[in-house]
């Protein structure tokens, strides 16, 4: 069985979640939409896994493009893993099922996996040491289950009450938190600071970036070309240098918990 994990991660919620789910198969292929999504090669594919977190009720807009240009076998089993800070979250129905009418297909399982939240905006925190913790075990166990789906290749998708109407509509204009919010600020890495006598140019913000979007020289500069929002500057950094500010929407990261999933 040829298989392939496709995801995308700032984090590490989804990397965590997409690796457990190749560590299953043998020889399946681990690919990193960010770095990879130029070369994809699905056509002899039996198994197609995309992973990837939920942003503003919605998909990542480097996920969204990926899935919009990918060809996808008609006799491959695709399937969806979500993860989300918040349990109740969702809303990734309406661009899902509007990408593959485009692809006149169906995509056959979905589940949403709730970990740590890494979002430090507005009323929100990074989850704590001790919650990650927590979500990461009830995570795994999930996760075993989800896998003896796909092996089975088991048809079904399991959305979140905000999939549904009329919550699509609400959550796509809800102000501040909604998608449409999401896409105003999306690429906005201007609000990015960085606190310099904190900053010990360790170099790991642009490493971790995974657009190639931040360059450390005698300051770290991001490159706006390509940011995804995804906050992995902000929460990886060591001395907790980075911040995000920003005046106009209130949002100002000094003080909040970061938060880094990656083993």
């Amino acid at each position: 069985m040829n298989v392939s994990i496709y995801y995308f991660s700032g984090t590490g919620n989804s990397y965590r979640v997409a690796k457990s789910i190749c560590g299953g198969f043998e020889n399946a292929r681990l690919i990193n939409i960010a770095k990879e999504q130029n070369t994809v090669r699905t056509n002899s594919d039996q198994v197609i896994g995309i992973v990837f977190p939920l942003y503003y009720f919605g998909l990542p807009v480097i996920v969204e493009a990926f899935l919009r240009g990918v060809e996808i076998p008609e006799d491959a089993y695709v399937f969806f893993i979500v993860t989300r800070g918040v349990s109740m979250a969702g809303g990734v129905r309406r661009q899902l099922d509007a990408v593959f009418r485009g692809k006149d297909r169906p995509y056959h399982y979905l589940r949403y996996i709730t970990m740590g939240n890494n979002f430090p905006f507005y009323m929100f925190n990074g989850s704590a040491e001790g919650q990650k913790a927590q979500r990461n075990q009830r995570a795994d166990e999930k996760i075993a289950a989800i896998l003896a789906d796909i092996k089975a290749k088991k048809q079904s998708r399991i959305f979140s009450v905000l999939d549904y109407f009329p919550f699509p509509a609400v959550t796509l204009k809800l102000p501040t938190f909604g998608y449409q919010h999401f896409l105003q600020i999306y690429d906005q890495d201007s609000c990015f600071v960085v606190e310099e006598d904190r900053c010990n140019r360790c170099g790991k913000c642009q490493r971790v970036c995974p657009v190639d979007n931040v360059e450390v020289h005698l300051k770290v500069l991001w490159k706006h070309e390509n940011c995804q929002m995804c906050l992995a500057c902000y929460n990886c950094c060591p001395k907790n240098a980075v911040q995000y500010i920003d005046p106009v929407n209130k949002v100002d990261t000094r003080g909040k918990r970061q938060y880094w999933n990656f083993t």
